[in-house]
């Protein structure tokens, strides 16, 4: 048997009597963050494997290492096989997707057949004939590409254009232009880029210079939005709001710090207020303290909602100058992260918010609903999945009753404004089942079509499950609506 411990006495350790004693083997090699996987070749039990950003091997009981993978190979390995009848044949999963060896790993072959790029995030422009879809992916870049093509042979790689690097967060794609796409990396990183020309300038807010003032604190996916009212102004969040009316060549700050301000280090952590130099504190984890969503509405100009990773709801009518603060909600956990907000289309005043409550081990979705501009709120989770965290929610931009939220185990939608009356059931009228999930977070990009729930002459109340038979692969949890392409000639 084989472990690994992290910390000053951590390290590689192998138990040759079933685990009643252990030997520390190497003390370098600790597996650990979401790495933590030892895998023991089925016919040598002095060979293991250590899946970490690189991908160790030992020969020698775990005493000394060696980083295996030398080829043209993903890194961050999460997971790793071998095969019990061949310890040739290895397989191995990272944040590149999926490589197999027939060489004990010493060559590896990419399977770029199976469809499992994690998005973080998704959404469209409003191209003719074929609209594009925009994404951020994890270790990979932010993309886009086509929906559909004219060829005969579908949409290839070549369709598909690299707009940032890093970790891929939010995209918008100017509507009005669909040249001019705005795409970020982790902390806020965000870049602006004219396909025409094929600049790619970084617009992301200067951190203040004043010693006096504190570092703006970004989301690891910092909120990105396009104003519906005008193409040319931006939305973009840390722990305060910037604007921008020229496409981010400069910005204004229009908010205070909209968070609870409460320093991460006095928050319990595995039960208890950890000391400063407790293992591994904070590591390789996001900062705390900032802006999780934003959500402009396309009723009224310069009514914006900002939502925190600390559980708070703040609602502007004046473009910033003044903020309405809400704290608490009914039947969410205080301090849940706010995960997503959405205005409604054609009711000024109504306000849609769903909470993710994962990392608090709380996996029940939270959906609200706020008819007041988010003064007084009511609970619409209604016959939603007991078990599955809210990521997503959107509003149908012409039918204000057609809800969309997207959970961890499917996307589901009211079509009566999240107004629960009975438990749903049976199935949509479409005889899409109503068991197949939708959109699956962590596998790549999903298109509904045709958007025949929009008709709004369902009569079921509750929230249905999309039928699987009612998706193209072409949203993680996300949610988003384009125009509908036309049929290839």
């Amino acid at each position: 048997m084989y472990a690994s411990a992290v910390g000053p006495d951590g390290g590689i350790f192998r138990s040759d009597d079933d685990g009643a004693t252990w030997e520390r083997r190497n003390s370098e090699i600790q597996s650990h963050w979401y790495y933590g996987e030892l895998t023991c070749d089925p016919q040598d039990p002095d060979r293991v494997y250590v899946p970490m950003t690189p991908m160790y091997v030992s020969e020698d009981g775990g005493r000394s290492f060696r980083n295996l993978i030398q080829s043209a190979v993903h890194v961050d390995h999460h997971t790793l096989w071998v095969n019990p009848a061949d310890p040739e044949h290895l397989m191995v999963g990272n944040d590149g997707g999926i490589y197999v060896s027939r060489d004990r790993g010493e060559s590896w072959l990419w399977q770029s057949n199976v469809p499992v790029m994690q998005l973080y995030t998704v959404s469209v422009d409003m191209q003719e004939p074929f609209y594009h879809v925009y994404g951020g992916t994890q270790d990979n870049g932010s993309w886009g590409g086509p929906v559909g093509t004219r060829f005969s042979s579908g949409v290839s790689n070549e369709d598909w254009t690299y707009t940032a690097g890093g970790d891929g967060f939010y995209s918008q794609v100017d509507p009005t232009d669909p040249n001019i796409i705005y795409a970020e990396s982790q902390y806020g990183v965000l870049y602006r880029t004219d396909r025409t020309t094929g600049e790619r300038r970084r617009i992301q807010p200067w951190q203040p210079q004043d010693a006096e003032l504190p570092a703006y604190r970004w989301n690891w996916s910092a909120p990105l939005l396009i104003s519906p009212h005008d193409p040319g102004t931006l939305y973009f969040a840390a722990n305060v709001v910037f604007r921008s009316s020229d496409r981010g060549d400069s910005w204004d700050v229009i908010s205070p710090d909209l968070t609870r301000q409460i320093s991460r280090d006095s928050l319990p952590l595995q039960g208890r207020v950890q000391p400063p130099d407790a293992i591994d504190l904070h590591a390789s984890t996001a900062r705390y303290g900032n802006i999780s969503t934003l959500a402009a509405s396309s009723v009224r100009p310069g009514l914006v909602a900002v939502g925190t990773d600390d559980g708070l709801v703040q609602v502007t009518r004046d473009d910033g100058q003044n903020w309405l603060r809400t704290s608490r909600f009914p039947a969410v956990p205080e301090m849940t992260k706010v995960a997503m907000l959405a205005w409604s289309s054609v009711s000024e005043g109504t306000l849609f918010t769903v909470f993710d409550g994962h990392k608090d081990n709380t996996f029940q979705p939270f959906v609200v609903r706020s008819d007041d501009y988010g003064a007084t709120w009511h609970d619409v989770t209604g016959d939603l999945p007991a078990f599955g965290s809210a990521r997503s929610v959107a509003v149908h931009p012409r039918n204000g009753d057609l809800v969309f939220v997207g959970t961890e185990l499917g996307v589901f939608f009211s079509n009566t404004g999240g107004r629960i009356m009975a438990p749903s059931g049976g199935r949509p009228p479409d005889g899409g089942g109503a068991r197949d999930g939708g959109a699956p977070p962590g596998r790549t990009i999903w298109c509904l079509e045709p958007m025949a729930v929009a008709s709004g002459s369902w009569t079921t109340s509750g929230f249905w499950r999309i039928s699987r038979r009612r998706w193209w692969r072409a949203t993680a949890t996300w949610l988003l609506f384009g125009r509908r392409p036309r049929s290839g000639t």
